[in-house]
Protein backbone atom coordinates (compact mmCIF):
# COMPACT_ATOMS: atom_id res chain seq x y z
CA UNK A 1 0.00 0.00 0.00
CA UNK A 2 1.10 3.49 -1.03
CA UNK A 3 2.18 5.40 2.02
CA UNK A 4 -0.17 8.63 0.43
CA UNK A 5 -3.20 6.72 1.08
CA UNK A 6 -2.36 5.57 4.39
CA UNK A 7 -4.12 7.40 7.40
CA UNK A 8 -2.57 10.58 8.89
CA UNK A 9 -0.38 10.10 11.96
CA UNK A 10 0.85 6.75 10.87
CA UNK A 11 4.72 5.66 10.12
CA UNK A 12 6.77 3.28 7.49
CA UNK A 13 9.14 0.83 9.38
CA UNK A 14 11.61 -0.47 7.21
CA UNK A 15 14.55 -2.70 7.65
CA UNK A 16 16.80 0.70 8.29
CA UNK A 17 14.81 1.43 11.60
CA UNK A 18 16.40 -1.96 13.06
CA UNK A 19 19.55 -2.55 11.70
CA UNK A 20 22.20 -5.32 12.13
CA UNK A 21 18.87 -8.23 12.71
CA UNK A 22 19.63 -9.52 9.40
CA UNK A 23 16.20 -7.88 7.24
CA UNK A 24 16.30 -8.05 3.75
CA UNK A 25 16.68 -4.39 2.69
CA UNK A 26 13.67 -3.78 1.11
CA UNK A 27 11.59 -5.24 4.36
CA UNK A 28 8.94 -2.86 5.00
CA UNK A 29 5.62 -2.65 6.90
CA UNK A 30 3.40 0.43 8.19
CA UNK A 31 1.93 1.46 11.79
CA UNK A 32 -0.53 3.84 12.92
CA UNK A 33 1.14 5.87 15.14
CA UNK A 34 -1.55 8.73 16.55
CA UNK A 35 -1.31 6.98 20.32
CA UNK A 36 1.92 5.21 20.55
CA UNK A 37 5.77 6.21 19.86
CA UNK A 38 7.04 3.17 17.63
CA UNK A 39 10.54 4.77 17.21
CA UNK A 40 11.01 4.86 20.93
CA UNK A 41 10.45 1.44 21.13
CA UNK A 42 12.61 0.67 18.59
CA UNK A 43 15.17 2.98 20.21
CA UNK A 44 15.00 1.57 23.50
CA UNK A 45 14.11 -2.12 23.06
CA UNK A 46 16.63 -2.29 19.98
CA UNK A 47 18.43 -5.69 20.99
CA UNK A 48 15.16 -7.43 21.85
CA UNK A 49 13.56 -6.44 18.76
CA UNK A 50 16.91 -7.37 16.84
CA UNK A 51 17.31 -11.16 18.82
CA UNK A 52 13.01 -11.75 18.46
CA UNK A 53 13.72 -10.64 14.35
CA UNK A 54 16.68 -12.69 14.45
CA UNK A 55 14.81 -16.08 16.15
CA UNK A 56 11.58 -15.49 14.01
CA UNK A 57 13.94 -15.27 10.45
CA UNK A 58 15.63 -18.77 11.04
CA UNK A 59 12.60 -20.45 12.14
CA UNK A 60 10.93 -19.27 9.45
CA UNK A 61 13.84 -20.78 7.01
CA UNK A 62 13.87 -23.76 8.89
CA UNK A 63 10.22 -24.40 9.84
CA UNK A 64 8.01 -22.24 7.93
CA UNK A 65 5.77 -19.81 9.73
CA UNK A 66 5.04 -20.61 13.31
CA UNK A 67 3.09 -18.69 16.22
CA UNK A 68 4.21 -15.37 17.79
CA UNK A 69 1.55 -14.32 20.72
CA UNK A 70 1.62 -10.54 21.98
CA UNK A 71 0.33 -10.30 25.37
CA UNK A 72 0.11 -6.01 26.01
CA UNK A 73 0.69 -5.48 22.42
CA UNK A 74 0.11 -1.83 23.04
CA UNK A 75 -0.13 -0.16 19.26
CA UNK A 76 1.00 -3.98 18.24
CA UNK A 77 4.98 -2.79 16.89
CA UNK A 78 6.19 -6.61 17.78
CA UNK A 79 3.23 -8.24 15.80
CA UNK A 80 3.20 -6.32 12.91
CA UNK A 81 7.28 -7.16 12.71
CA UNK A 82 6.60 -10.87 13.46
CA UNK A 83 3.43 -10.59 10.72
CA UNK A 84 5.64 -8.90 8.32
CA UNK A 85 7.88 -11.45 8.60
CA UNK A 86 4.85 -14.26 7.64
CA UNK A 87 4.29 -15.76 11.27
CA UNK A 88 0.64 -15.63 12.06
CA UNK A 89 0.13 -13.29 15.59
CA UNK A 90 -2.55 -13.53 18.40
CA UNK A 91 -2.32 -10.12 20.10
CA UNK A 92 -4.47 -9.06 23.65
CA UNK A 93 -4.49 -5.45 25.05
CA UNK A 94 -7.08 -4.16 27.28
CA UNK A 95 -6.65 -0.67 26.32
CA UNK A 96 -9.13 -0.17 23.04
CA UNK A 97 -7.74 2.81 21.66
CA UNK A 98 -4.66 0.36 21.04
CA UNK A 99 -6.82 -2.14 19.93
CA UNK A 100 -8.33 -0.32 17.31
CA UNK A 101 -4.95 0.77 16.22
CA UNK A 102 -3.26 -2.77 15.84
CA UNK A 103 -6.66 -3.65 14.40
CA UNK A 104 -6.12 -0.55 11.59
CA UNK A 105 -2.31 -0.85 11.24
CA UNK A 106 -3.31 -4.90 10.30
CA UNK A 107 -5.99 -3.74 7.71
CA UNK A 108 -3.23 -0.79 6.30
CA UNK A 109 -0.89 -3.75 5.39
CA UNK A 110 -3.24 -6.32 4.04
CA UNK A 111 -3.00 -8.68 7.37
CA UNK A 112 -5.86 -11.06 7.34
CA UNK A 113 -7.14 -12.02 11.00
CA UNK A 114 -5.52 -15.76 9.91
CA UNK A 115 -2.34 -13.62 10.05
CA UNK A 116 -3.03 -11.00 12.78
CA UNK A 117 -5.49 -11.40 14.88
CA UNK A 118 -6.44 -8.77 17.75
CA UNK A 119 -8.44 -8.86 20.88
CA UNK A 120 -9.86 -6.41 23.38
CA UNK A 121 -8.74 -8.38 26.17
CA UNK A 122 -5.81 -8.32 29.26
CA UNK A 123 -4.25 -11.95 29.93
CA UNK A 124 -4.78 -13.36 33.68
CA UNK A 125 -4.79 -16.31 35.68
CA UNK A 126 -8.61 -15.55 36.42
CA UNK A 127 -11.62 -14.29 34.17
CA UNK A 128 -12.69 -11.16 35.78
CA UNK A 129 -13.66 -7.41 34.44
CA UNK A 130 -11.86 -4.15 34.99
CA UNK A 131 -12.51 -0.25 33.62
CA UNK A 132 -9.79 0.94 31.48
CA UNK A 133 -9.48 4.50 30.02
CA UNK A 134 -11.07 4.84 26.17
CA UNK A 135 -8.44 7.98 25.29
CA UNK A 136 -5.20 6.39 25.54
CA UNK A 137 -2.74 3.44 24.18
CA UNK A 138 -0.27 3.32 26.88
CA UNK A 139 2.53 1.31 27.41
CA UNK A 140 2.70 1.68 31.30
CA UNK A 141 -1.16 0.63 31.56
CA UNK A 142 -1.37 -2.01 34.75
CA UNK A 143 -4.58 -4.40 34.28
CA UNK A 144 -6.42 -4.08 37.45
CA UNK A 145 -5.15 -0.73 38.03
CA UNK A 146 -8.63 0.89 37.68
CA UNK A 147 -10.51 -2.74 38.47
CA UNK A 148 -13.45 -2.64 40.80
CA UNK A 149 -11.10 -3.95 43.72
CA UNK A 150 -8.71 -0.73 43.77
CA UNK A 151 -11.73 1.42 43.17
CA UNK A 152 -13.53 -0.12 46.38
CA UNK A 153 -10.28 1.22 48.51
CA UNK A 154 -10.93 5.20 46.66
CA UNK A 155 -7.78 4.11 44.52
CA UNK A 156 -9.53 6.31 41.63
CA UNK A 157 -12.36 8.41 41.59
CA UNK A 158 -16.73 7.84 40.16
CA UNK A 159 -15.96 10.74 37.31
CA UNK A 160 -13.47 8.46 35.77
CA UNK A 161 -16.22 7.18 34.22
CA UNK A 162 -16.75 9.39 31.69
CA UNK A 163 -13.87 8.26 29.80
CA UNK A 164 -13.10 4.74 31.08
CA UNK A 165 -14.85 1.58 29.53
CA UNK A 166 -15.10 -2.26 30.96
CA UNK A 167 -12.23 -4.37 29.85
CA UNK A 168 -12.23 -8.43 30.15
CA UNK A 169 -9.57 -10.43 31.57
CA UNK A 170 -9.13 -14.16 30.35
CA UNK A 171 -6.17 -16.67 30.95
CA UNK A 172 -4.12 -17.30 28.04
CA UNK A 173 -5.30 -20.67 27.02
CA UNK A 174 -8.71 -18.72 26.64
CA UNK A 175 -7.34 -16.29 24.19
CA UNK A 176 -5.67 -19.05 21.72
CA UNK A 177 -9.37 -20.52 22.08
CA UNK A 178 -10.73 -17.66 20.22
CA UNK A 179 -8.25 -17.06 17.60
CA UNK A 180 -8.57 -21.13 16.73
CA UNK A 181 -5.10 -21.39 17.85
CA UNK A 182 -5.12 -22.97 21.45
CA UNK A 183 -3.41 -26.76 19.96
CA UNK A 184 -0.71 -25.11 18.39
CA UNK A 185 2.72 -24.33 19.56
CA UNK A 186 3.81 -20.74 20.56
CA UNK A 187 7.38 -20.26 18.38
CA UNK A 188 6.94 -17.02 20.57
CA UNK A 189 5.39 -15.32 23.62
CA UNK A 190 6.08 -11.76 24.52
CA UNK A 191 4.72 -10.09 27.81
CA UNK A 192 4.58 -6.34 28.77
CA UNK A 193 2.32 -6.24 30.99
CA UNK A 194 3.77 -3.90 33.58
CA UNK A 195 3.81 -6.35 36.35
CA UNK A 196 1.20 -8.40 35.60
CA UNK A 197 3.71 -11.04 34.19
CA UNK A 198 3.73 -13.61 37.31
CA UNK A 199 -0.10 -14.02 36.24
CA UNK A 200 0.23 -14.62 32.90
CA UNK A 201 2.93 -17.05 33.01
CA UNK A 202 0.30 -18.69 35.49
CA UNK A 203 -2.36 -18.50 33.27
CA UNK A 204 -0.41 -20.53 30.58
CA UNK A 205 1.20 -23.31 32.94
CA UNK A 206 -1.15 -25.77 31.20
CA UNK A 207 1.12 -24.79 27.90
CA UNK A 208 4.49 -24.59 29.41
CA UNK A 209 3.65 -28.48 30.82
CA UNK A 210 2.54 -29.68 27.60
CA UNK A 211 6.61 -28.30 26.29
CA UNK A 212 4.11 -26.07 23.20
CA UNK A 213 5.93 -22.42 24.14
CA UNK A 214 9.74 -22.24 23.04
CA UNK A 215 10.87 -18.90 23.60
CA UNK A 216 9.79 -16.19 26.31
CA UNK A 217 10.67 -12.48 25.52
CA UNK A 218 9.11 -10.99 29.22
CA UNK A 219 9.34 -7.86 31.05
CA UNK A 220 9.73 -8.01 34.95
CA UNK A 221 8.94 -5.66 36.89
CA UNK A 222 8.82 -6.94 40.55
CA UNK A 223 8.32 -3.15 41.75
CA UNK A 224 4.81 -3.47 40.67
CA UNK A 225 3.41 -6.76 41.56
CA UNK A 226 1.95 -5.85 44.31
CA UNK A 227 -0.90 -3.66 42.10
CA UNK A 228 -1.68 -7.08 40.79
CA UNK A 229 -1.80 -8.66 43.98
CA UNK A 230 1.46 -10.83 43.26
CA UNK A 231 3.33 -11.73 46.70
CA UNK A 232 7.29 -12.39 46.89
CA UNK A 233 6.47 -16.01 47.30
CA UNK A 234 3.72 -16.45 44.29
CA UNK A 235 5.99 -15.30 41.84
CA UNK A 236 9.14 -16.96 42.58
CA UNK A 237 7.05 -19.83 42.87
CA UNK A 238 5.69 -19.83 39.49
CA UNK A 239 9.18 -18.81 38.16
CA UNK A 240 10.40 -21.79 39.38
CA UNK A 241 7.72 -23.70 38.41
CA UNK A 242 8.28 -23.02 35.11
CA UNK A 243 11.81 -21.51 33.85
CA UNK A 244 13.58 -23.93 36.57
CA UNK A 245 11.56 -26.57 36.22
CA UNK A 246 10.64 -27.16 32.78
CA UNK A 247 14.02 -25.94 32.13
CA UNK A 248 14.59 -22.63 30.05
CA UNK A 249 17.86 -21.05 29.78
CA UNK A 250 17.09 -17.26 30.24
CA UNK A 251 19.49 -14.09 28.98
CA UNK A 252 19.41 -10.36 28.91
CA UNK A 253 19.86 -9.71 24.75
CA UNK A 254 22.32 -5.96 26.10
CA UNK A 255 23.10 -4.81 28.90
CA UNK A 256 21.09 -5.18 31.99
CA UNK A 257 20.53 -1.43 33.99
CA UNK A 258 20.16 -3.51 37.36
CA UNK A 259 23.11 -5.79 37.18
CA UNK A 260 25.24 -2.71 36.02
CA UNK A 261 24.10 -0.76 38.96
CA UNK A 262 24.01 -3.98 41.43
CA UNK A 263 27.58 -6.19 39.81
CA UNK A 264 27.64 -7.57 43.56
CA UNK A 265 24.85 -9.44 44.08
CA UNK A 266 24.40 -12.61 43.15
CA UNK A 267 22.08 -13.02 41.01
CA UNK A 268 24.37 -10.68 38.49
CA UNK A 269 27.46 -13.14 39.09
CA UNK A 270 26.86 -14.34 35.22
CA UNK A 271 29.06 -18.09 34.96
CA UNK A 272 28.47 -18.09 31.27
CA UNK A 273 27.54 -21.78 30.17
CA UNK A 274 29.17 -23.11 26.98
CA UNK A 275 26.17 -25.67 26.63
CA UNK A 276 24.40 -22.38 24.33
CA UNK A 277 25.61 -20.01 22.53
CA UNK A 278 24.29 -16.72 23.55
CA UNK A 279 23.84 -13.68 21.10
CA UNK A 280 25.94 -11.42 20.74
CA UNK A 281 26.46 -8.65 23.41
CA UNK A 282 23.80 -10.72 25.59
CA UNK A 283 24.08 -11.54 29.81
CA UNK A 284 23.08 -14.73 30.66
CA UNK A 285 21.02 -14.98 33.68
CA UNK A 286 21.75 -17.93 36.04
CA UNK A 287 17.99 -18.24 38.01
CA UNK A 288 15.18 -15.73 37.49
CA UNK A 289 13.97 -16.60 40.54
CA UNK A 290 17.19 -14.95 41.94
CA UNK A 291 17.26 -11.79 39.87
CA UNK A 292 13.25 -11.00 40.60
CA UNK A 293 14.34 -11.52 44.61
CA UNK A 294 17.18 -9.47 44.25
CA UNK A 295 15.42 -6.37 42.36
CA UNK A 296 12.74 -6.68 45.23
CA UNK A 297 15.21 -6.53 47.94
CA UNK A 298 16.86 -3.28 46.18
CA UNK A 299 13.39 -1.77 45.60
CA UNK A 300 14.51 -1.54 41.92
CA UNK A 301 11.74 0.01 39.77
CA UNK A 302 13.00 0.02 36.21
CA UNK A 303 11.57 -2.98 34.19
CA UNK A 304 14.03 -5.48 32.73
CA UNK A 305 13.76 -7.23 29.15
CA UNK A 306 14.60 -10.92 29.35
CA UNK A 307 14.45 -13.90 26.72
CA UNK A 308 13.69 -17.64 27.97
CA UNK A 309 14.41 -20.61 25.88
CA UNK A 310 12.82 -23.66 26.24
CA UNK A 311 15.63 -26.46 26.79
CA UNK A 312 15.45 -30.25 26.14
CA UNK A 313 16.30 -31.31 29.75
CA UNK A 314 18.07 -30.77 32.78
CA UNK A 315 21.48 -31.31 30.63
CA UNK A 316 20.57 -28.31 29.06
CA UNK A 317 20.61 -28.92 25.82
CA UNK A 318 19.31 -26.56 24.23
CA UNK A 319 16.91 -27.08 21.32
CA UNK A 320 19.00 -27.13 18.19
CA UNK A 321 17.09 -24.72 15.85
CA UNK A 322 17.65 -21.97 18.88
CA UNK A 323 21.43 -22.64 19.14
CA UNK A 324 21.55 -22.18 14.78
CA UNK A 325 19.51 -19.47 15.03
CA UNK A 326 21.61 -17.29 17.07
CA UNK A 327 25.27 -18.88 15.59
CA UNK A 328 23.78 -17.70 12.91
CA UNK A 329 22.27 -14.34 13.87
CA UNK A 330 26.09 -13.46 15.65
CA UNK A 331 27.64 -14.05 11.92
CA UNK A 332 24.64 -11.38 10.04
CA UNK A 333 21.76 -14.00 9.13
CA UNK A 334 20.43 -12.30 5.62
CA UNK A 335 23.72 -11.37 4.54
CA UNK A 336 23.46 -14.24 1.90
CA UNK A 337 20.25 -15.65 3.46
CA UNK A 338 16.85 -14.76 3.02
CA UNK A 339 13.94 -16.26 4.95
CA UNK A 340 11.34 -18.51 2.55
CA UNK A 341 8.33 -16.38 1.67
CA UNK A 342 7.86 -14.81 -1.50
CA UNK A 343 7.82 -10.94 -0.61
CA UNK A 344 9.27 -10.46 3.19
CA UNK A 345 7.03 -6.76 3.25
CA UNK A 346 3.83 -5.72 4.50
CA UNK A 347 0.99 -7.69 3.04
CA UNK A 348 3.97 -10.65 1.75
Amino acid sequence: MQSSSLPSKSLNITSRDIPAAGLPPNWWFTIRAAHCNPRNTLKYEQDDVRVAIQLALRHRLDHGAGLFVDVGSNCGLYSLIMASLGHRCVAADPLPTCVQDTRGSAADNDFQPSRLAVFHSGVSDAYFTFRVPTHMCSPYFEVGSTSEVRRRVGSWSDTDHATTTHARAAPLTEVLRWASENGSDIMMLKIDTEGHEVRVLASAIPLFKRGTINVVLWELTPSKWAQANVSRAFGLETFSSIFSQRHYYSFFSGRASFCDHHKEIAACQHVHSTSFTLPRGAVYIPDVGELADAMLATKWEPAENIFSLRVRGPSAQVDGRFTAAIKSANRGVGRGARPRPAKLRAGG
